[in-house]
């Protein structure tokens, strides 16, 4: 993994990880992805009072995500 500290939210995961043109259709590709890897436990989300939602690795499902990876 290049960045396993790297914390984003949904917004900044489409402009700056996915680098493709962002639109609304993307954002919901997105939540969906984040939803799936939220429901196994692979990212963690940190909510904050008045501001988005960010999402970083679950750097206790290193295996997990290792084998989540290699199937894709």
């Amino acid at each position: 993994m290049k960045y396993p500290e790297a914390k984003d939210t949904l917004d900044g995961i489409g402009h700056w990880w996915l680098r493709r043109e962002w639109s609304e259709c993307m954002l919901r590709d997105v939540e969906h992805a984040v939803s799936i890897l939220l429901s196994q436990g692979l990212i963690l989300e940190t909510r904050r009072k008045g501001l988005p939602p960010y999402y970083q690795l679950n750097h206790q499902k290193r295996e997990a995500i290792a084998t989540f990876l290699k199937g894709s």
